[in-house]
């Protein structure tokens, strides 16, 4: 494994658990913010899936894909939809995002 791969590994698990300064640092050195995992789930997907505001908008900030589809169908708006959360909809809409069918 790469020093990249292991960045973009650390992306991810810091976007799920909400690490700000993490997930901001990570990007500085070089981390991929549209990274995927197996599951083609982005750091978005994860940060928006457990309500993690400030790092939605760090990620769209930096540049990732707010339209990303993972291999169930998901997007970070159906994910944001599905959970009733209307703010992070709100959030993602601003920055472009669209329903997906």
């Amino acid at each position: 494994m790469s020093d990249t791969d292991d960045l973009n590994e650390a992306l991810l698990q810091a976007s799920k658990e909400g690490k700000l300064e993490l997930v901001r640092s990570l990007i500085t050195q070089g981390a991929d913010v549209n990274v995927k995992d197996k599951e083609n789930a982005t750091s978005l997907m994860r940060a928006v899936s457990r309500n993690y505001k400030e790092v939605v908008k760090l990620l769209l900030e930096k540049g990732a894909d707010v339209n990303a589809v993972n291999d169930w169908g998901y997007s970070p708006l159906k994910y944001a939809k599905k959970l009733n959360l209307k703010e992070m909809e709100n959030i993602l809409r601003e920055a472009g995002a669209t329903d997906n069918k």
